[in-house]
């Protein structure tokens, strides 16, 4: 639901300004990444990449990994996140999504490194506790895996997804 609303209002935003390149590229990253269709993200993230000169470093960088999740090139977004990671330390999204992509590609050890030092940056990071939880469970590390999920559940108890990851840890 979240995402169909921030759809509606990205679009608005395109509407007003075409040159908008950061709400181009957050379509495209709904689409592609969130909703994983790619073909709807794709055109969308093309468009901000090529409005891309208005844009930081760091959104370039985003850029270029949602665009290789959207083309399935996994270690090439995997490498774009690890550049977000050296270049700005503190983006708690970088880790993540690393942590997820790992996971993905069964890197469960450099999954859970990565994952913990985005603890460090942000304690309270939900969906890190999430990915750590999922990530224990697939290697069968169960006691893990239900503390994670449990302090999800804490730091989200609204959010149904948390129930259940602790449900399936």
């Amino acid at each position: 639901h979240h995402n169909k609303v921030a759809i509606a209002f990205l679009e608005r935003a395109v509407a007003l300004d075409p040159q908008f390149a950061m709400a181009h590229a957050r379509i495209g990253y709904v689409y592609a990444v969130s909703w994983g269709l790619a073909a709807e993200g794709k055109p969308h993230l093309e468009r901000a990449y090529k409005l891309s000169d208005r844009l930081s470093e760091r959104d370039k960088l985003y850029i270029n990994a949602w665009y290789a999740i959207a083309n399935l090139d996994y270690p090439g977004a995997a490498e774009m996140f690890r550049q977000v990671i050296a270049r700005y330390p503190t983006e708690i999204e970088a880790y993540w999504r690393l942590g997820r992509l790992l996971l993905g590609e069964e890197q469960y050890e450099e999954a859970i490194e990565v994952l913990k030092r985005g603890l460090v940056v942000d304690p309270e990071a939900k969906d890190v506790y999430n990915a750590l939880g999922v990530t224990y469970r697939d290697m069968g590390r169960f006691d893990e895996a239900t503390a994670m999920s449990e302090r999800y559940v804490q730091l989200a108890p609204e959010e149904p997804n948390a129930h259940d990851s602790l449900a399936l840890a």
